[in-house]
């Protein structure tokens, strides 16, 4: 779990940090994401990512959700009331990351 404050700008000390650690399943809130920013910038080799951008035209918030591809997860859309958030299951578990 990650509180970035802007991914992008610390986008090579994260792949090298996921790479030395080999987490399974990585969360990120405060990604700074927005429709701008293309999944291929984002990608992780070896990882399915799931995420929400901020919808308003305020800086701040989104969230990331990396999952190992072997583990197979599914996207799933749960209702919630949270602003930001994004969610998978793999196998009976259902992981969130939320803001």
């Amino acid at each position: 779990m990650l509180n970035a404050r802007s991914l992008m700008n610390k986008l090579d000390m994260f792949k090298l940090t996921v790479h030395k650690y080999n987490p399974d399943i990585i969360g990120i809130t405060e990604s700074w994401c927005t429709s701008v920013i293309s999944d291929a910038e984002l990608q992780l080799t070896d990882y399915d990512l799931f995420r929400c951008d901020r919808k308003s035209d305020n800086r701040g918030g989104g969230v990331l959700l990396y999952v190992k591809s072997e583990l197979k997860p599914i996207e799933v859309q749960l209702t919630s009331s949270f602003v930001d958030y994004t969610c998978c299951k793999v196998g009976n578990l259902t992981i969130v990351t939320c803001y």
